[in-house]
């Protein structure tokens, strides 16, 4: 759960720092994505151990 809070934070967070990272665009675009997707993984998995989530 502190790994989905995490990313979902950073997920969030990540283009305020666009100026400030000395990163091309296209990476920048690229970690962002993953980001995202990490995020999204994350959260599912939380869910789905839930009571009542993604799996009964």
């Amino acid at each position: 759960m502190i790994v989905a809070i995490f990313l979902s934070g950073l997920e969030v967070a990540l283009p305020f720092f666009e100026d400030l990272l000395p990163v091309p665009r296209g990476v920048f675009g690229a970690l962002s994505g993953f980001v995202t997707i990490a995020a999204l993984w994350a959260r599912i998995t939380v869910q789905k151990n839930l009571p009542g989530g993604l799996s009964g």
